[in-house]
């Protein structure tokens, strides 16, 4: 298959369906509820989150803009995902977030596959240069210098040898005008 932005599938959207089986509690959401004059709430649906993932092979927050959501390969990829109710994602409750995908692709084939936690949950957690990739994108998103991030990350993984919490928090201020900053320069 031919790979696109950030390494992902450029064929994406080119099957002809999928479908999530979810709990019912999982369904309240969903892209077709939103009225079009708000399509931008969009970027809080599954159909969104589930075609992003394709195309993008990621969610992050510059995945969660209004620019993205409305993207046409977004929008058209949205319009081939459906949502359902599976008996056995409904019997495993909310202990667990249970979905069951089934794609059908353009030739006929189908390709199916289930999760019972999401990454990140304690049951799949994330590794911890994951962890550190997810917060690094957050704080650029953020607008922390680079520099800062890269900091923070290597002091959280040995928060032991921290001397004071005072080191942590001043790298986490944005601007030298914050009033993190300038009270933690005082002391």
């Amino acid at each position: 298959m031919a790979k696109g932005r950030n390494g992902a599938n450029d064929n994406a959207g080119s099957g002809r369906s999928l479908t999530a089986y979810v709990a019912e509690f999982m369904t309240r959401t969903r892209a077709a509820d939103i009225p079009a004059d708000v399509m931008h709430l969009g970027k809080f649906s599954m159909e969104f989150c589930m075609a992003i993932l394709l195309i993008e092979r990621k969610a992050g927050l510059t995945e969660f803009t209004d620019r993205v959501v409305n993207r046409r390969d977004v929008q058209k990829l949205i319009g081939k995902i459906e949502f359902g109710v599976h008996p056995e994602a409904e019997a495993a409750g909310y202990e667990k977030m249970t979905t069951i995908i089934d794609i059908e692709l353009a030739d006929g084939r189908r390709i199916s596959g289930r999760a019972d936690f999401g990454k990140g949950s304690p049951a799949n957690p994330m590794s911890d240069e994951e962890l550190s990739g997810k917060f690094r994108e957050c704080a650029a998103w953020g607008k922390l210098p680079k520099a800062n991030a890269g900091k923070v990350v290597d002091m959280v993984f040995n928060l032991e040898k921290l001397k004071s919490i005072r080191e942590l928090t001043r790298l986490l201020a944005i601007g030298t005008n914050s009033r993190l900053a300038r009270h933690t320069r005082k002391r």
